[in-house]
């Protein structure tokens, strides 16, 4: 084992909002602190020495699925973990057994730091009671939910939405000292790519001269996003249109259905 501080970073197959900025979050740490610290990336809910563990991340990315397919079930769920305890909410999603599973997981990657961009890797880690590990979670939304106020010792946001929704509505759990606002994690291949904007629609095999629009809702904001795009195809100007939505299947069917001028 390296005598270098190990920070773990564990992904959840939730959606890639939670994926796409944690690659962007390690390989950022990468780059500047590679010689500094061991750097370990997990997919503790894939683990398939944990039957327990696995049924949680199968049930995670089939709500997900649901949730993208049937908004209103999303919106519902949403609505039902403001109204009923964090603990309870909790209990009901990962009963003590799969909580024990998971804190072991945990405490068997013997990390000095644990990452996470998913509330559950997030919630699991504050059960390890180590006054040497950094627990430290990076909230995706626009909005702070309240599964994503368990207990950390640093919680970055990317909005200032975020930032002082946090600060107000959980004065006790959230302040100067354990929440911090930063800019969007970007991907290393993005940030630093020499391409301009005419040479990547090229690249791309689009249109160099149409206004491009890119809706980078995610899937969860596909419905939205549908009824956007819509009313600007109903529009005259020359437009290239994407949406980003992960693995969004039905999106893209959908899309091929549109009649376009």
């Amino acid at each position: 084992m390296s005598n270098k501080p190990r920070i773990v970073f564990m992904y959840v197959k939730a959606g890639y909002g939670h994926i796409v900025p944690m690659k962007a979050i390690q390989d950022a740490f990468v780059r500047l602190y590679r010689d500094q610290f061991e750097v370990i990336s997990v997919y503790p809910l894939k683990d398939q020495n944990n039957p327990r563990l696995n049924r949680l991340g199968h049930m995670l990315e089939h709500s997900t699925n649901v949730a993208n397919r049937y908004p209103i079930l999303g919106y519902g769920l949403c609505l039902l973990q403001k109204i009923l305890p964090l603990r309870f909410v909790y209990y009901v999603m990962a009963k003590p057994k799969t909580r024990k599973a998971a804190v072991d997981l945990l405490k068997s990657y013997h990390a000095d730091a644990l990452v996470s961009t998913h509330w559950f890797t997030h919630y699991f880690a504050g059960f390890i009671h180590d006054e040497h590990l950094i627990n430290i979670a990076y909230v995706p939304d626009a909005h702070i939910l309240t599964l994503e106020t368990a207990p950390s010792d640093l919680t970055i946001v990317s909005y200032d939405t975020c930032y002082q929704e946090a600060l107000k509505k959980h004065p006790k759990r959230f302040n100067q000292n354990n929440l911090a606002l930063s800019s969007f994690p970007i991907r290393e291949e993005i940030a630093h790519t020499n391409l301009d904007k005419i040479k990547a629609r090229e690249l791309l095999h689009l249109p160099t001269n149409n206004l491009t629009l890119i809706f980078m809702d995610g899937s969860y904001g596909s419905k939205k996003t549908r009824k956007v795009i819509k009313k600007l195809l109903l529009s005259n100007m020359k437009l290239t249109i994407i949406s980003i939505a992960g693995n969004h299947q039905s999106q893209s069917d959908y899309f091929k259905t549109l009649k376009i001028n």
